[in-house]
């Protein structure tokens, strides 16, 4: 992984497009993905792990193989070594202000 910041993305599916985007991540042990605002439907596929998905006050752990839904809140992710996962998300339509 070249990236400075220790992380790296590409999209396997989607763009802007599309309502679905899939994005694979991989993460250096210790990186964190920031909070950031989830406003559509989106899940995380551990494809290599663990990671922890963080919201507020709460925090979960995925590991190889699991699925975890991401809450539509401020979350982040924080990869404890070196880390792959799927990103799969919905787009809000932009004309209604609801989802897709």
């Amino acid at each position: 992984m070249a990236a400075s910041s220790g992380r790296a993305s590409d999209t396997a599916f989607g763009g802007h497009e599309n309502k679905l985007r899939q994005t694979v991540m991989a993460f250096r042990a210790g990186t964190q993905l920031s909070e950031h605002v989830n406003p559509a439907e989106a899940t995380v596929y551990v494809i290599r792990g663990p990671v922890w998905l963080k919201s507020g006050g709460e925090a979960w752990q995925g590991k190889a193989g699991g699925l975890l839904i991401v809450p539509s809140s401020r979350t982040g992710c924080t990869a404890l070594k070196l880390r792959r996962i799927l990103r799969c998300c919905s787009r809000w339509s932009s004309w209604t202000g609801s989802r897709a």
